[in-house]
């Protein structure tokens, strides 16, 4: 994946954000093994959660900026991963430090119920945190240039191995902080041959494109979905925005395994403010056995 979007942006002279990045990765998941596609969503909007940071208590921010949907066919499993995305543009003083905001930080780290204040949608309340088995229900993903190579990859790791330099000495309203990546592999030493930090049943970091691909291939980001409230809304989503995927076909796979009607979908549920879709439809028994990876290393 990594050499075919690093030629894909030297051949095309595509703009590099996270938008048009994911947009590449999506394609590529498309293989003999697996199809995806990705729905961009232009107006987000935000939610409400007790924040120990914000004056007054409550902050107000994005809920993230990529719905990672995976659907396993060999296990008929279904997971969600809520992933905030960066794009860390030039080189990095130390791997890997960044901007981010404090709040939005803040909501995928401790992961508590939300408000919902518009009502054009309507999260569930308990979408980040309807498993406690599983850590990558929420996960930052950053692309980054490589200071060497100047290639493009990416880091996918849990909010707990993301902290910012300085905590806040009290309440704040600016929540903009420079964070860095602490890797769990090297106790809090960053070190450039950390590939992976993986256990049995989840992904919980990887500095590579091509590790983060095998990992979804199978099925190892983000959380089952075993909550009816989680699923339900899932459903109404994926009804709602199937004709706004330019491969509805990957839709209607998850559709059907969701067991779907196209009248399921209500006038009260809107999605206009939801964080941009990515799905992905694969067979992790064929993922497995091609897989190529020398730095699958279970922690």
């Amino acid at each position: 994946m990594k050499a075919k979007i690093n030629n894909t942006i030297r051949t095309t002279g595509i703009k590099v954000n996270e938008e048009n990045l994911f947009r590449e990765m999506a394609k590529e998941f498309n293989t003999a093994i697996s199809k995806a596609t990705y729905v961009e969503i232009i107006h987000k909007n935000p939610v409400e959660f007790s924040s120990r940071y914000r004056v007054g208590g409550v902050a107000k921010v994005e809920l993230g900026d990529l719905m990672l949907l995976t659907y396993d066919k060999a296990s008929n499993e279904l997971r969600i991963c809520i992933l905030q995305a960066k794009y860390k543009k030039g080189r990095y003083y130390y791997f890997l430090n960044f901007h981010a905001d404090i709040f939005q930080w803040e909501l995928l780290n401790a992961k508590p119920f939300i408000t919902n204040k518009s009502k054009k949608f309507n999260f569930p309340s308990n979408i980040l945190n309807f498993r406690d088995d599983y850590d990558s229900i929420t996960a930052y993903g950053i692309f980054y240039e490589d200071n060497i190579s100047k290639e493009i990859d990416f880091l996918y790791t849990l909010p707990k191995h993301i902290q910012p330099r300085n905590y806040p000495k009290g309440k704040i309203t600016n929540g903009v902080r420079s964070f860095y990546f602490r890797c769990p592999k090297h106790q809090g030493s960053p070190n450039s041959m950390c590939k992976v930090g993986i256990t049995p049943k989840e992904a919980i970091s990887t500095c590579s494109l091509d590790v983060f691909e095998e990992q979804v291939l199978r099925c190892k980001v983000g959380a089952p979905i075993n909550d009816a409230k989680v699923r339900n809304w899932v459903a109404r989503l994926l009804l709602s925005h199937k004709g706004s995927s330019a491969t509805p076909e990957v839709i209607d796979d998850l559709l059907e395994y969701l067991d779907v009607r196209d009248d399921y979908i209500d006038e009260e549920y809107g999605f206009e403010g939801i964080p941009s879709v990515m799905v992905v439809v694969t067979d992790s028994e064929k993922a497995k056995s091609n897989e190529t990876s020398q730095f699958i290393r279970y922690i």
